[in-house]
């Protein structure tokens, strides 16, 4: 038997004497102190105890008997701690790359990188990929922008060079041919410009021309919009001042402008005003110019030369020019019946009815047209009328009442040959048929008082054997007959040399298909040749939509000769040839 002497530790630490102790056999342990009280005893022996008292253990394992966690049945915690006390820290753990995040945008510093268990830190994460982590806004969740080359989703390419780019954030450069500083239609969308020809600003509607473009000023020119903004001369409010021209105001659109009422434009026209500043009175469209004033005592708006009042521009309205009568222009013509209100120069004047209605002191009709007017449309019928178109030249003339309206007078006829565009004073008899008999190369010129101003024209022609005309072209609208009729060949050009100087092309009618083409409808040739040269007599052709002398000769429509080839719908097998001419 072993008596012990047991000195409890509390015991000890209280200042009290020692317990004895007496344990049977085989009963004694050896203890250590547990200190931390986990059930383990750490390094400080105590000796032989009958049985463990509180804070001691029959065991000396505790790795760490301070602290109750630490010890040999404690699980292994993320701590850098021997927990378990096996001789190993943080075993049987799953460790992970954590990340530093500086700036906190939710990506780590690839090159900042710790492997543990736990977080580190709170600037630690799991996610890396963040190629600038002292800016929040560059990281693999941000939108490419152009911005100088920084690469800002970090996917290793930047600006124009990435795929992902926004599209949004790019600039808009223009390919600028003609170096004006403003690109045409072509562009790129990129940060960077694509070459150094490339700029900003587009709009250009004519990139091979450096004076035009959006950022100069619009010029006088109806071909060109200068500053490409769709409106041209006078319609663009931003035209420079320095192109225009200054016109006087027209208000009675007489064709005098007033002196004192200017505007600057391009072209004059109605609203805008005319050139020269010699009205007197812009609102009185006959009072313009220094002239003869005579009494109106009819108020037919004619005065006549027996009641002359004045010499002067501003029109007389005192004196016999008072109320009721007027006075009237001596421009306006004699009245020869002062106080018949029916009768007076201009006035529409049937003829063959015993009235000189309009003072010219003629009652014969003047025209096929004018018979047509006066005899109506029903009773005016294809045939042989006399005209008288100036005081005392009668003329006996075929009149067409019923092609293409009718009041068609016939000037020119012959047969075998065609004509040349040379007038003649005198009219043949030929002119009275459409079966000429012989070769009548001239034109009649008979008609140029009558038609003084733009009139209607027709070119006809029939083949050999044919009883109806098989080519018959109306052209309307056009001073044509006055070119025609105006002396020899030589001097009467007729849109010669390939078309060079010809008129525009007005509206026009083929009368053997019923085709019709308006004003301003281009020839396919893009011109009408009447003649190679004025001196060539072998050449005088026209033609319903084609280049006439040398137009095409299958179409149908060929009237004339060229290079002394007879035209007759391009079968070049001619009989008769004729031109009719009407006024409006």
């Amino acid at each position: 038997m072993r008596i012990l002497t047991l000195v409890p530790l509390a015991a000890v630490l209280a200042g009290c004497p020692p317990e004895t102790v007496t344990c049977g056999p085989f009963e004694e342990v050896y203890v250590w102190a547990d200190q931390d009280g986990d059930g383990f005893g750490g390094e400080a022996p105590i000796g032989y105890t009958c049985a463990p008292q509180p804070n001691q253990a029959t065991n000396n394992v505790d790795c760490d008997d301070d602290n109750a966690t630490v010890n040999p049945s404690a699980p292994e915690a993320c701590d850098v701690v021997d927990n378990d006390c096996d001789g190993s820290v943080d075993e049987s753990l799953s460790f992970y790359p954590w990340f530093e995040d500086v700036d906190g945008d939710g990506y780590g510093n690839p090159d900042m990188k710790q492997t543990f268990c736990a977080q580190p830190g709170t600037d630690w994460i799991l996610v890396s990929g963040d190629c600038n982590d002292i800016d929040p806004d560059i990281n693999p969740k941000a939108i490419e922008v152009c911005d100088g080359g920084i690469d800002n989703d970090c996917d290793g390419q930047a600006d124009d060079g990435d795929g992902s780019l926004d599209l949004a954030t790019t600039i808009r450069w223009y390919v600028d041919g003609d170096g004006d500083g403003y690109g045409g239609d072509t562009y790129f969308d990129q940060c960077l410009s694509p070459n150094p020809d490339a700029v900003t600003l587009g709009g250009d509607c004519n990139d091979a021309n450096a004076q035009i473009n959006p950022g100069v000023l619009e010029v006088c020119n109806p071909n060109a919009d200068e500053n490409c903004n769709m409106l041209l001369d006078d319609e663009d409010p931003y035209i420079d001042p320095a192109s225009q021209r200054t016109y006087f105001a027209d208000v009675d659109e007489d064709g005098y402008g007033d002196p004192n009422v200017t505007t600057l434009a391009c072209v004059a026209s109605v609203g805008i005003g005319v050139e020269n500043d010699l009205d007197c009175d812009d609102m009185d469209a006959e009072a313009n110019v220094t002239q003869n004033w005579y009494v109106d005592e009819d108020g037919d708006g004619v005065g006549s030369f027996d009641q002359f009042v004045a010499t002067q521009c501003v029109r007389p309205t005192a004196g016999e020019c008072a109320a009721p009568n007027t006075c009237e222009p001596e421009a306006d013509g004699d009245d020869c019946q002062p106080n018949d209100p029916d009768i007076f120069p201009g006035q529409w004047d049937p003829c063959e009815d015993g009235i000189d209605s309009d003072c010219d002191t003629l009652d014969t009709c003047r025209s096929c047209k004018h018979w047509q007017d006066t005899l109506g449309a029903a009773l005016a019928v294809d045939g042989v009328y006399e005209i008288e178109p100036t005081a005392g030249d009668f003329a006996l003339l075929y009149c067409d009442m019923t092609v293409d309206g009718g009041g068609w007078t016939l000037v020119a006829s012959t047969r075998d040959e065609t004509l040349n565009d040379a007038g003649t004073p005198f009219a043949y008899i030929d002119m009275q048929t459409l079966n000429p008999t012989q070769s009548h190369k001239p034109i009649w010129s008979g008609m140029r008082q009558v038609v003084k101003a733009e009139s209607d024209i027709r070119f006809a022609c029939k083949i050999a054997g044919s009883s109806i005309l098989d080519v018959d072209l109306s052209f309307y609208d056009n001073l044509w007959y006055m070119g025609i009729t105006n002396g020899t060949d030589t001097q009467s050009c007729f849109n010669e040399n390939d078309g060079v100087g010809a008129d525009p092309p007005p509206a026009r009618s083929n009368n053997v298909s019923g085709a019709y083409l308006p004003a301003g409808d281009q020839w396919n040739f893009g011109y009408l040749e009447g003649e190679d040269k004025c001196d060539d007599e072998q050449d005088f052709t026209v033609d319903f939509d084609d280049g006439g002398i040398n137009g095409n000769g299958a179409d149908g429509t060929d009237w004339g000769e060229s290079n002394g080839t007879l035209k007759c719908t391009g079968n070049n097998m001619g009989e008769a040839w004729f031109i009719f001419v009407r006024e409006h």
